[in-house]
């Protein structure tokens, strides 16, 4: 029995030495219209390293061919306005395809995706607009300014809604995974400021 108490502890150890993730001066910076992506994905990285290490899952790896083939599909999904895993653009409609057009070599791939507003709306709440033209918007609330999305506010917020899906949160988790990067493209029609089309791509 001792053994077996023992044993049960040791599994449990990972996620109670889980280091929250850091972030360095740049990814606090607010993101342009051309973003850094090796900015966002080091900063999606480390939110996603931390969410596995709390269950018991080792680190992932930054790797340029799944940036490629993220930034590929975040591509093609501003370009068509369309936000879903498969699009119309030719010789790269699915995750597949994208991976043997950029190169990338898997035994076992996996894609999340997210759209989300340029400015920190939150999720499912309201906001006033100050003046539009401006991007100026503040909190009902508090009257506050909500401000434009820091590469380390979007990869936080964006790993956070992928864990609260089950599909996402279980890419994130996947034993299988080794490899990992993510690419966000602007879309800057979009209503309130614009938006980001963002991809992660995950491969063993």
């Amino acid at each position: 029995k001792n053994i077996v108490f023992t044993f049960a502890f040791c599994l449990a150890t990972p996620a109670l030495s889980c280091n929250a993730p850091k972030f360095g001066a740049a990814q606090t910076q607010i993101i342009p219209t051309k973003p850094d992506q090796k900015l966002f994905s080091a900063a999606v990285l480390a939110a996603t390293n931390f969410e596995r290490c709390k269950s018991g899952k080792r680190a992932l790896r930054d790797h340029a061919t799944t940036r490629k083939t993220a930034l590929l599909h975040s591509r093609n999904m501003a370009k068509t306005k369309t936000f879903n895993h498969v699009t119309r653009a030719g010789g790269a409609q699915t995750l597949k395809d994208r991976a043997r057009k950029t190169r990338l070599r898997w035994r076992w791939i996996g894609e999340n995706i997210a759209l989300l507003p340029r400015y920190q709306f939150g999720h499912k709440t309201t906001f006033q607009v100050i003046d539009r033209a401006a991007c100026q918007f503040k909190t009902p609330q508090t009257g506050q300014q909500i401000p434009a999305h820091t590469y380390e506010s979007l990869a936080r917020t964006t790993v956070a809604r992928w864990m609260q899906s089950d599909g996402h949160r279980k890419n994130i988790q996947h034993r299988r995974a080794g490899r990992m990067s993510t690419a966000l493209i602007f879309d800057a029609s979009a209503p309130n400021c614009g938006r980001f089309y963002i991809t992660q791509v995950f491969a063993d």
